[in-house]
């Protein structure tokens, strides 16, 4: 009913059978009818009301729920901003292979979230696990962490590898790191033809600085022909 496969929707009436199975306990109900009032499905939108159903599911074990939390928790959304206890909910989904939460939990540990102990290469094993998953910011910070010297000996080639997997995801922030591997001559030779292909790309997916640099090749012909007009 929910999703369109049995006629018209009716959130109302999805939410009666949802109901039914949560109170026999089934992961999978609880997490519904927690999006159904974290996304306003047939009544207003209740974050407060979200939280308490997806973290019953979240307690019977529902990886997506867990990780659903922790970034509510993380991020002060329909409950009190609490990173410690995010990170808490992210570990749990992490260890059932959720790539997602490897990333998320990863991102408080690279910060040093307030709770959370900064810990860059543990930060680095799970945004390199939620990459090999096929999480496309766990590719990136990969290559970023890299980049930027926080995981060892700086490896531009290889930082490109994990940008390369990113940007084939249609991650705008690995085409911009890649343009400006062109653009700075990290670990090639400078090619601003280059750059400015990878950060027209990353520009057409929205990125603000690339659609900034790109105004700015144009204006100074920098890897593309002199262009002032189109640069504005």
């Amino acid at each position: 009913i929910t999703y369109d496969e049995a006629g018209e929707r009716n959130h109302g009436e999805a939410r009666r059978w949802f109901e039914r199975a949560a109170a026999k306990g089934y992961d999978g109900a609880l997490r519904e009818l927690g999006r159904q009032y974290a996304e306003g499905r047939g009544s207003p939108v209740d974050l407060a009301e979200a939280f308490v159903w997806f973290e019953r599911a979240a307690r019977a074990g529902d990886d997506w729920s867990q990780n659903r939390i922790g970034v509510m928790l993380a991020s002060g959304t329909g409950i009190e901003r609490d990173p410690e206890e995010a990170a808490v909910w992210f570990r749990l989904a992490a260890k059932q292979g959720l790539p997602e939460a490897m990333s998320r939990l990863a991102d408080l540990l690279h910060s040093g979230a307030p709770g959370v102990t900064k810990d860059l290469p543990e930060a680095f094993r799970l945004y390199r696990a939620a990459g090999e998953a096929g999480y496309a910011f766990g590719s990136h910070m990969v290559g970023w962490m890299i980049t930027y010297g926080e995981a060892g000996e700086r490896d531009y080639a290889e930082a490109r590898r994990w940008f390369e997997r990113a940007a084939q995801a249609g991650l705008a922030l690995s085409m911009k790191e890649i343009g400006l591997q062109y653009s700075e001559g990290r670990g090639t030779a400078i090619n601003q033809a280059e750059a400015y292909g990878w950060f027209y790309q990353a520009a057409e997916k929205g990125d603000d600085w690339a659609q900034n640099r790109i105004g700015w090749m144009l204006l100074n012909g920098r890897g593309v022909a002199k262009n002032p007009p189109a640069a504005v």
